[in-house]
């Protein structure tokens, strides 16, 4: 890269605006953000074969929110232009549209819903497959719920996923709840039936060729009891029926019935009365796969979870320790198991400065497949207040990651810098 080059690059970092204005448009209000962001990212494919670039990203997008005791919409549409320097083939264009929707049950009302649709463009490295991969996802999900008689819970849900990619496989899936739960025992004990079914589908996104279709039916039952406050604890007794595709079937796995239990525990599990300064939330069960991978099977159940601790050690430090455990469905179909770790740190120093500070460690395990991935992750910001309306923000990320497949060994550095001017 020559001198020019590299004085435009760092030009492009340091060229960052944001323009801000809010209208009132009836019970609502309506903003306009715009964004122009230049960042050096060291490691574009978080791969061995690493990439380096500038780019330049600029972000307009348009909110729409409207906040009552009952009814809260927000809503936002806009997009993101991404141009690199040295990479002009990367350039991209990508959309983003959301909207929240909820009626809650207060006030003696006795329905409540929600309503969430999101339609999302990205590019940005997979950290599964090691590469740049440009995806266009949908989601929406519906749900309600009315109370009867006080004590009588019927409620109903859908949800629904179209996941695109240029790389990898293209999935779609659906899932629809009927449930009634039973809440007029005095201690606030709950019990809780649901029935679901679910499909879910991938294909190759070159060839079309189908490598998961399956479908699940599901019932289960739930006690649950409050432990104290607001922890609450359950007991979930279910069966499941899952019917594999052809292409799953080809590779010898058979289609799967059997029961699954859970010992359910999740809330603030730390007593305010003791840790005023302290919330905590705690959520531990066993759970199968919603849609197992190539090769896994849906009798399988593993320990999932998640424990969150924040600490407002003072007037301008909060702490934050968490650790989780999930699986999930990889871009190439496997099944993976995520274990997290980490701690943050928010500190404002005087009334100009407000720094964070988050370190995550992440052990990805892909079932059935010999590959296992430590990754640490570390990410620093500084914002100084200049004036009322100008203020500086200072980004950097460090990403490092070993793993058992040579793909997967690799560092990653990124680092912006922000100039803000809102009014």
């Amino acid at each position: 890269m020559n001198n020019a080059s590299l004085k435009i690059s760092a030009l492009l970092i340091l060229l960052t605006g944001v323009c801000r204005a809010e209208f009132q448009v009836g019970n609502g209000a309506l903003q306009l953000d715009t964004s122009l962001t230049g960042v050096y990212d060291s490691n574009l494919r978080a791969s061995v074969d690493n990439v380096e670039d500038y780019y330049l990203s600029f972000d307009p997008t348009l909110r729409y929110r409207r906040l009552g005791s009952r009814f809260t919409t927000n809503a936002s549409a806009g997009f993101r232009s991404r141009h690199y320097l040295d990479n002009p083939n990367l350039n991209t264009t990508d959309a983003d549209g959301r909207l929240d929707w909820q009626m809650q049950r207060v006030d003696g009302h006795t329905t409540a819903a929600a309503l969430g649709l999101a339609y999302v463009e990205n590019t940005e490295a997979n950290l599964d497959i090691n590469d740049l991969v440009r995806s266009k996802d949908f989601t929406g999900n519906a749900s309600g719920e009315v109370l009867v008689a006080g004590s009588n819970l019927f409620s109903a849900g859908f949800n629904y996923h179209d996941y695109r990619r240029n790389i990898g496989s293209n999935q779609t899936g659906s899932s629809t709840r009927l449930g009634y739960g039973f809440q007029g025992f005095t201690d606030g004990t709950q019990l809780l039936f649901n029935y679901s079914y679910q499909q879910s589908k991938s294909t190759d996104n070159v060839s079309d060729t189908e490598t998961i279709d399956q479908k699940a039916n599901s019932i289960s039952a739930t006690l649950s009891h409050p432990i104290y406050d607001e922890f609450v604890g359950g007991l979930v007794y279910g069966y499941r029926w899952l019917d594999r595709g052809r292409n799953e079937a080809l590779l010898g796995l058979n289609d799967e019935q059997g029961s699954f239990y859970s010992l359910d525990l999740h809330g603030p599990f730390l007593p305010r009365k003791y840790f005023p300064k302290t919330k905590g939330t705690f959520r531990l069960s066993y759970e199968q796969a919603a849609t197992p991978g190539l090769n896994d099977s849906s009798i399988h159940q593993r320990l999932v979870g998640e424990v969150n601790v924040s600490w407002a050690a003072r007037e301008h430090t909060t702490v934050g320790v968490f650790v989780s455990r999930s699986q999930d469905l990889s871009i190439s179909d496997n099944t993976i198991v995520a274990g997290r770790a980490g701690v943050s740190l928010a500190q404002a120093i005087g009334q100009f400065w407000d720094t964070n500070l988050d370190l995550t460690y992440t052990n990805a395990d892909f079932v059935n497949v010999a590959r296992t991935d430590d990754r640490y992750d570390a990410r620093a910001a500084a914002t100084y207040k200049i004036t009322r309306v100008w203020s500086s923000t200072f980004s950097y990320r460090y990403l490092r990651s070993e793993s058992s497949i040579a793909l997967a060994n690799y560092t990653k550095h990124v680092i912006s810098a922000t100039l803000t001017y809102a009014f």
